[in-house]
Order: structure tokens, then C-alpha cells, then sequence
């Protein structure tokens, strides 16, 4: 049964992501200092914390941690997306989201475009969009980013190569910021992609 809906965010709305879980009171704070909508890890986001985000009237992009541990392939990129995807529907997110895989520090030896096009497949196979996050030290070229299987991208923090659709979310120095009674997190900024494309979130 989803929860909440699925809609793109406006060019302009102010995000913030992190790894670490967020507060009903830092939801709260952040809404009230001009947030739209959070980015959220998949791995260790709980129905309370879901819960806590929508009732501040914020959105949550569902993103998924970096592999960095071990070399990439199609068939752990295949295993990891649907396990996220099952994760995510499981707390209810509604069909049409973009689930974002974060890409950065691979280990050497990877075959980073057949893992990265199975976390895409996967997450389209369980009815999300797939969104593509690239921070830094990123390891493709902007023309094997933009042939991936996502339909938007997220620029992280650096020197990321831009695709020929361009990004639809901006990751903005200075990162790794404090606020939100110590909450330590990015923040990002919604925009039109080259094609004039938005990101799709889940809302309450």
C-alpha cells in the first residue's frame, strides 16, 4: 500500500541530504528555515522517520549509498537495486519516484557501467524511476554517464562530468554542514535539466 504520492519537485526547491536518520524536530526546523524536501538513504530509512519527514510537509528523495568495498558488477548491481527497490517499497513510497544510486570511489577493477545499468533496471522493474548521484573521485566520462539507464542526474559535490541532458539536482559548497541542532548534511538545489526535466519525489 504506498504512502503519501509521487510528483516532481519545483526548479528552485531547497533540499538537503544526509546519511544519518532525521528527527521529527529537525524536519520541523528545516521546514521552517525554507527546506522542501530531504535526501534520504534507503539502508536505514525506518516508517517513524518517513513518518516524521511528511508530517513536517517535506518531500524525501530516496537515494542509495556508494559500494566502495568490493569490485562492481552487473550481478551485484542487479542483487543491491532490487533488494533497495524492495526496501523502498516496502515503506510504502508510491511507483514513479526516482530512487537515486550514489556512485563514487569505486573499487578498482569495477565495471561501474553494467552495475550502475543494473541498479537502473531494477529499480524501473519494481515501477521507480532511476535517477543517477555522481560524487567524487567518479570514475565515467560524461558521455558514459548520460548512455546510463537513468533518466535524470544529481551532481555531488566536485568535479563531476555533466551529461548531454545536463542535471536536475546540484549538490552546493560548502559541504558537510552542521545545522538542524547537529545534524550534519549537503545541500542541494532542484533545477531543470537541459531537457526541462524534473526530479520526482515523494511527498506527503
Amino acid at each position: 500500500m504506498s504512502i503519501g504520492t509521487a510528483r516532481p519537485c519545483p526548479a528552485f526547491s531547497k533540499g538537503f541530504d544526509c546519511l544519518e536518520p532525521v528527527t521529527y524536530a529537525v524536519a520541523r526546523r528545516a521546514a521552517a528555515q525554507g527546506f522542501a524536501w530531504v535526501g534520504r538513504y534507503v539502508e536505514n530509512l525506518t516508517p517513524d522517520e518517513q513518518r516524521w519527514i511528511h508530517q513536517a510537509g517535506l518531500g524525501i528523495a530516496p537515494l542509495t549509498e556508494a559500494i566502495t568495498g568490493e569490485p562492481l558488477s552487473a550481478r551485484l548491481g542487479e542483487q543491491i537495486g532490487a533488494a533497495m527497490a524492495q526496501k523502498l517499497a516496502s515503506l510504502g513510497c508510491p511507483p514513479g519516484v526516482h530512487l537515486w544510486a550514489d556512485h563514487e570511489s569505486p573499487h578498482p577493477g569495477s565495471d561501474s557501467v553494467g552495475y550502475l545499468n543494473a541498479r537502473a533496471a531494477a529499480s524501473v522493474a519494481a515501477g521507480f524511476q532511476a535517477g543517477q548521484y555522481g560524487g567524487i573521485p567518479f570514475d565515467l566520462s560524461a558521455a558514459q554517464l548520460y548512455e546510463l539507464g537513468a533518466n535524470r542526474y544529481w551532481r555531488g559535490g566536485g568535479a563531476v562530468p555533466e551529461p548531454a541532458c545536463g542535471f536536475c539536482v546540484l549538490q552546493l559548497p560548502p559541504l558537510d554542514q552542521v545545522l538542524f541542532e547537529g545534524q550534519r548534511v549537503d545541500i542541494d538545489m532542484v533545477c531543470e535539466d537541459f531537457r526541462g526535466r524534473l526530479p520526482v519525489m515523494w511527498w506527503p
